[in-house]
């Protein structure tokens, strides 16, 4: 499943959450399937405190082990998306 992912920090956290990062990275080069795959990495929207990222979800563990890695210092928000084309197909479908 994909997921857009929300995310929001503390600025004054912002070294923590970057050195966090980088051992969430390594972690996930040493055990890929722990975690979820990011089809659009972190992003930082310019205003504000908060980032966006999409990941493929293959398990609920993946999702709970990413959450609970980058806490505290990040705040996500889980939001299960699908492919617009396929949904529109289906609907089609639905409706016949």
């Amino acid at each position: 499943m994909k997921y857009l992912v929300t995310f929001e920090y503390d600025p004054v956290d912002l070294p923590k959450l970057a050195e966090k990062a980088k051992v969430y990275d390594e972690d996930k080069k040493k055990n890929p399937d722990k975690y979820p795959d990011a089809i659009i990495p972190a992003h930082f929207v310019i205003e504000g405190t908060k980032a966006v990222a999409i990941l493929e979800v293959h398990d609920e563990k993946q999702m709970a082990n990413k959450f609970a890695f980058m806490l505290p210092e990040a705040s996500y928000t889980f939001t299960p998306i699908i492919d617009a084309r396929t949904f529109l197909k289906q609907y089609m479908e639905m409706k016949k």
